[in-house]
């Protein structure tokens, strides 16, 4: 018997789920914070300074959708027709100086 093995264009398919679900809980950890903050008014010592928590929150918000727009481009860069896989992406190239 053989068998044969199908290479479809959404191989990655679950992978990229994952990071979109991880960008995600980070967004929503950064509006967590924020309005956790905002209710209570706890704030961070940062270098001897008093921070408001709602900060943190903002910049955690900021970078989660930074991430989320970052996985959206690398989905985008998966699916395109022309991408394959190479051993060559994984090592870094030793550049002559």
């Amino acid at each position: 018997m053989s068998q044969k093995t199908y290479v479809t264009r959404k191989a990655g398919a679950p992978q990229i789920l994952a990071l979109y679900v991880g960008a995600g809980a980070i967004v929503l950890a950064g509006l967590g914070l924020v309005i956790s903050s905002l209710v209570s008014g706890f704030s961070f010592a940062v270098m001897g300074n008093q921070v408001h928590g709602a900060v943190f929150g903002v910049v955690v918000g900021f970078l989660g959708v930074r991430y989320f727009m970052s996985v959206q481009r690398l989905a985008q860069q998966i699916d395109k027709t022309e991408s394959r896989f190479s051993w060559s992406n994984l090592f870094s190239q030793k550049k002559n100086r």
